[in-house]
């Protein structure tokens, strides 16, 4: 009987190097892999906003701020961007407070941008510190001292450097010449993120998917592991095939677990190479064919995968897949039995 196991890990953070306006970040119960389209996302956002949801608001006002799934409008983003602040959404609050800083579909007005970040600024708020400590009791900018590397690194991110983004997040998670900050790191990844940067988007579904920095939501998590995926991201690719294949955040569904199992497989990910060999085995999304397990456990095996390894064994046993060969059993068997 073949052993079965599946590797689970909704944990992996893709390691970069040390590299504002609103922050992209939000909670949801969407299913985006589900027929709806994204403009019928936005009116059932519109009707949620109108209810006086404070996270709907936020998150309607940041889709008219970026022009996603509807119009850019700047001063229908601060509209709702208010709504939301006055109810205490820190992130509302702090991208309100950039367009008064910025004059973005509001009048400038230094005051008020200050009243808004100082509203946001809470503890684990670096970032609407950092804008608050050049502000004057009146509202009025003010020098203030940063290391010459960070100060170079907010500068580029404000200008829409997509690395220097990621990079941001990642000294934030990590620790790297700032203060651990969850929150921050969200923050960061998702501007980079929104610009397709395939590291970000990883690293942002595994904070959704662990509610770090973020509130916890699978459906969030699986959107941004897809949008990774599709830039041909591997591990993103195997996680999204895990997804499925539990239905975790979205709907089960054994094809698009294996159609994705192969995609990070044939990027040599030993874990998918394994759990591809399972479903031809099986017959889980796929045809079942054990000439196709073998070949996937072989791949696995090859990389030291021990449970691939003891299920190559068991097909060469059997000869499932394979010709019969009992000396190529027990090679595989003690190559397993090797690992412990």
């Amino acid at each position: 009987m073949l052993k079965r196991c599946f590797v689970v890990s909704f944990t992996f953070i893709v390691f970069g190097l040390l590299g504002v306006k609103p922050a992209i970040a939000a909670n949801s119960s969407v299913d985006f892999n589900s027929s709806q389209t994204l403009p019928a996302f936005i009116t059932s956002l519109q009707a949620a906003a109108k209810q006086g949801r404070a996270l709907a608001q936020y998150r309607l006002a940041l889709a008219y701020d970026t022009g996603k799934g509807i119009t850019q409008d700047y001063a229908q983003a601060a509209y709702w961007y208010e709504k939301s602040a006055e109810q205490g959404h820190v992130l509302a609050q702090y991208n309100l407070a950039t367009m008064y800083d910025k004059g973005q579909g509001v009048e400038p007005d230094n005051a008020l941008a200050m009243k808004w970040y100082q509203k946001a600024a809470r503890p684990d708020s670096i970032v609407a510190q950092y804008y608050l400590g050049e502000t004057d009791g009146y509202g009025n900018r003010i020098q203030q001292s940063h290391s010459p590397e960070i100060q170079r690194m907010l500068q580029a991110a404000e200008q829409g450097d997509a690395q220097i983004q990621f990079s941001l997040g990642y000294a934030y998670y990590f620790a790297k010449g700032v203060p651990r900050n969850f929150v921050q790191a969200a923050y960061w990844y998702q501007k980079a993120a929104e610009q397709d940067h395939s590291q970000a988007q990883f690293n942002l579904a595994v904070m959704y998917g662990k509610g770090k920095g973020v509130p916890k939501d699978l459906s969030i998590a699986i959107y941004w592991f897809q949008k990774s995926a599709e830039q041909g991201d591997a591990i993103a690719q195997f996680n999204l095939g895990l997804a499925y294949y539990f239905g975790k955040g979205v709907k089960q569904d054994l094809t698009l677990a294996a159609h994705w199992y192969q995609k990070a497989a044939e990027q040599d990910h030993v874990n998918a190479q394994f759990n591809l060999g399972n479903s031809y085995h099986y017959g889980r999304g796929v045809a079942q064919d054990n000439i196709q397990a073998a070949l996937w456990f072989e791949k696995a095996a090859k990389q030291n995968h021990m449970d691939a390894q003891l299920n190559l064994g068991s097909l060469y046993y059997f000869g499932k897949g394979v010709e019969q060969n009992h000396r190529q059993a027990a090679f595989w068997y003690q190559n397993a039995a090797d690992q412990g």
